[in-house]
């Protein structure tokens, strides 16, 4: 799920959180003049657990500047675009200077996470996803009745579908998580993504989000910088959407399911069983298509369109007993 926005307007203009996304960016164009200079400017500047250990005191600069690098455009641009959407929010509620102190600080904590569960990596961590995943702890405890837009990818289409953030935020925590724990359940890693920095990182912003909020109120004198509590009707049309999305997402597990083996197939019987009493009354008018290997079990297709215009039908008729409720009462 990527997403595009959020339901939380902003007061003031997010001058540090601009400036940090300048900053990486600068600094990611710095790297690609760098050519062979490159891996020795990543070994001096990234995080290496096993070298902060070793001689804290040579090292610990690394604790900031490797926030600022990354490792390929795709890193860079996931993370500057979770950063804008959500790091303009938490800059306006804490104001400028506390923002950036906390954001530095929950980076510098991500990667000393990271470094506890894997003290012995010789690999350079690189990347600002720690400190935005501080950001995203914060956000949640700041705008719990947030709504975030995401765009989600289904083969040549991108569906988009507004997703509370106490649903979309705590499930970017726990991918994250399960993540983590598999690698653990593994050879130890040594490279690939900083899972343990990432559920670190959302931890710290959580908890330090939770000690500032009554003492940081949302801005005055713009009541629209409260998150909008959200109407029953959106919730239903959301709930909805998130089934059919799971159906499409079954369709497509069915559609690639021979390419799959070990873990997958059981990740596929799970999904298989979850969804199979939405998909079991459109059997009957929808048959499944065999290609040699291949299956389009156009059901699940089937329940997926019901199941979003079973939404959209629910959220209209909703609101328009809101609609009706509220002249009541002005009558």
């Amino acid at each position: 799920m990527i997403p595009v926005t959020d339901s939380v307007p902003v007061r003031r203009t997010p001058y540090v959180t601009l400036g940090l996304i300048g900053a990486c960016v600068l600094v990611f164009l710095w790297e690609l003049s760098l050519g062979p200079a490159l891996d020795p400017a990543i070994s001096r500047f990234g995080f290496t657990p096993r070298l902060f250990f070793l001689a804290p005191a040579d090292v610990w600069f690394t604790l900031l500047t490797h926030q600022f690098l990354h490792a390929g455009w795709a890193h860079l641009l996931a993370n500057m675009l979770f950063l804008w959407i959500f790091g303009d929010n938490v800059e306006d509620r804490l104001d400028h200077l506390p923002y950036l102190t906390f954001y530095l600080g929950c980076g510098a904590g991500a990667a000393l996470v990271q470094a506890a569960v894997n003290p012995l990596s010789p690999v350079p961590m690189v990347g600002a996803s720690g400190a935005i995943a501080g950001v995203l702890g914060a956000y949640l405890v700041f705008y719990p009745g947030a709504w975030v837009t995401t765009v989600v990818p289904f083969f040549f289409f991108l569906l988009p579908v507004d997703i509370p953030a106490l649903i979309f935020l705590p499930l970017w925590f726990l991918s994250q998580l399960l993540n983590g724990l598999a690698a653990i359940s593994r050879v130890p890693a040594t490279g690939g993504v900083a899972f343990w920095a990432h559920a670190g990182g959302f931890l710290l912003g959580a908890a330090v989000g939770a000690v500032l909020s009554p003492l940081t109120a949302a801005p005055t004198g713009d009541e629209g910088s409260r998150a909008p509590a959200p109407p029953a009707a959106q919730l239903i049309s959301t709930l909805a959407d998130l089934v059919a999305l799971l159906l499409l997402i079954r369709f497509g597990l069915v559609l690639t399911s021979p390419a799959v083996h070990g873990f997958g197939q059981t990740i596929i019987s799970l999904l298989f069983s979850l969804t199979g009493p939405l998909v079991e009354p459109f059997v009957e008018f929808a048959p499944t298509l065999h290609f040699g290997r291949l299956r389009i079990e156009l059901p699940s297709l089937a329940a997926a369109l019901a199941f979003h215009l079973a939404g959209g039908v629910l959220s209209w008729a909703f609101g328009l007993l809101a609609i009706v409720w509220r002249w009541l009462r002005r009558t």
